[in-house]
């Protein structure tokens, strides 16, 4: 990637990061001048610019631009010359040709409220998250929402699955509610981590480096696991566990038990408990596949764990879908 595409890449990623009136004002319009000798020169339009640029957003666009031409650079802002004179009209760009396989649209909102809350971008995650929340407290909960939906913005674009992925922290912060400093307070505090155990975990305890080509140490990311399938809350994991042990122990065979339960109507007093928060403290299985491993001797063959990860999946969406306005993450939590 050259420099040039690697600027492109940046205001990308910070148009999806900034509120659209601060990346329209400050940065839209910035350009690349030089990169020489680990220097990246950005051209801006006058000394506001610049000043805003120089103390909201250096290091962090040193650090994309650090990972995207795999180096260490420094960055600087500058008022750049313009192009034109101020009493040259540009020539109007001639408008694209029609295609009859486009509309155009006028969108109209008729209520204040659509045009300020935009109800129409929202934050989706199942209903069960809220039988989770007696148990991991207000905090960890808002937390979550922010990892959660910033993997499923780099997740655009992408095919599904498992993998890595480098999630900027502001996207985390932007869906979370909390400020840049309460949210690395609350990644310092180990009852945070208790608290979202299943939901994310932190793989590394102290800080990684590396050796760049200037030969300077940087700091490497934190590495993070973000579970996007929800894990049973602890009431829920005792009462699924007992459950399926009365049918084993009647005589029903494990995979005959899973297919009942996956079976019955109502969760909520039959399979499930009522919702509260945890009496103890005592280590559970997170998924009905961790149940099934631990009725069936340690293993899961794939008729078990089909039937189990059917049984995990009707739990998870039996609860409908908790939808959550950017507006009330950006504007009201804070």
């Amino acid at each position: 990637m050259n420099p040039d595409q690697a600027w492109q890449s940046v205001l990308g990623q910070l148009q999806m990061e900034m509120p659209r009136a601060s990346f329209d004002t400050w940065v839209r319009d910035t350009r690349l001048l030089t990169c020489e000798d680990g220097l990246v020169t950005i051209g801006v339009r006058n000394q506001y610019a610049r000043d805003w640029l120089e103390n909201r957003l250096t290091s962090t666009v040193a650090r994309l631009l650090a990972g995207m031409l795999n180096r260490g650079v420094e960055v600087q802002f500058v008022v750049a010359a313009q192009e034109a004179e101020e009493n040259e009209v540009e020539p109007e760009p001639e408008p694209d040709e029609p295609r009859a396989d486009e509309a155009e649209i006028e969108v109209v909102n008729r209520l204040r409220y659509d045009e300020l809350v935009a109800p129409a971008r929202i934050v989706a995650i199942p209903g069960y998250f809220s039988r989770l929340l007696p148990e991991i407290g207000a905090r960890a909960a808002w937390l979550y929402v922010g990892w959660r939906q910033a993997v499923w913005n780099g997740e655009r674009g992408h095919e599904g699955g498992s993998r890595s992925r480098r999630i900027a922290v502001s996207q985390v912060t932007r869906y979370s509610g909390l400020g840049r400093r309460t949210f690395f307070r609350a990644t310092e505090d180990p009852a945070t981590w208790q608290a979202l155990v299943g939901l994310v975990e932190r793989q590394d305890l102290t800080p990684r480096w590396t050796q760049g080509r200037d030969r300077r140490s940087h700091r490497l990311p934190n590495k993070y696991t973000v579970h996007l399938t929800l894990p049973l809350s602890q009431a829920d994991s005792r009462s699924i566990r007992e459950w399926l042990t009365e049918r084993i122990h009647s005589g029903v065979s494990l995979f005959e038990a899973l297919k009942q339960a996956t079976e019955t109507k109502e969760l909520i007093g039959e399979l499930l408990p009522l919702a509260g928060p945890a009496t103890d403290l005592e280590p559970v299985a997170q998924t009905v596949m961790d149940i099934a491993v631990s009725l069936n001797a340690g293993e899961l063959p794939p008729d078990l764990q089909a039937a189990a990860e059917k049984l995990h999946r009707r739990i998870i969406s039996g609860f409908g879908t908790l939808l959550i306005t950017h507006y009330f993450l950006e504007k009201v939590i804070p």
